[in-house]
């Protein structure tokens, strides 16, 4: 019976961390390599006196550490809406009812040929106001948004967040991703 209630206890934390993303993990871990990469000499640099070098690689693991931060900060998604945490301090927070549109954006919107769409990295965003294609346009070259929780977009994600967003997913600039593209009026 014990085995049971274990057994149990595991489904449910299974099933409940589903809904719960890094907004980039490829990118936070290949962050976390360029910081350990650049503390090494930086700590180097600063044994043998070299301040200079020291300075430079330590704006370098700083950078490379807070990309770390935000590449690796947690997106829940559940009933109760949208939160974005990073190390177990919720950042921001939106319930479904002050989202106005979920949608996906691919950031690589200047292309040689036309003929053939790379979108570059495809995030899903959640915004509080419903956008046109000038206004995700925008999103798409100034992005991270501020005032946005987004996290990088997979099917996995798309079943989530489709699962209980009672409209469509947005695609703007998502080449052959499936995903259903508004045109503006």
């Amino acid at each position: 019976m014990l085995w049971r209630a274990k057994s149990l206890a595991a489904d449910w934390m299974i099933c409940a961390m589903k809904n719960e993303f890094y907004v980039n993990k490829v990118r936070a871990i290949v962050c976390a390599i360029g910081s350990v990469a650049t503390l090494v000499p930086c700590i180097t640099c600063l044994w043998y006196g070299e301040l200079f070098g020291t300075a430079v690689l330590a704006i370098g693991f700083l950078w490379f550490f807070v990309q770390v931060l935000f590449s690796g900060a947690k997106v829940k998604v559940d009933e109760k809406g949208v939160t974005k945490s990073l190390l177990g301090k919720e950042l921001m927070h939106q319930s479904w009812s002050e989202i106005g549109e979920v949608g996906a954006v691919g950031l690589k919107v200047f292309q040689k040929d036309v003929r053939e769409v790379r979108p570059g990295t495809i995030y899903m965003y959640f915004s509080p106001e419903k956008l046109n294609n000038q206004k995700r346009f925008e999103l798409a070259l100034k992005f991270p948004p501020k005032n946005m929780i987004y996290m990088r977009y997979d099917k996995e994600r798309d079943k989530v967040v489709q699962s209980i967003w009672p409209d469509r997913i947005i695609g703007y600039n998502t080449g052959s991703s499936g995903l259903w593209v508004e045109e503006d009026e």
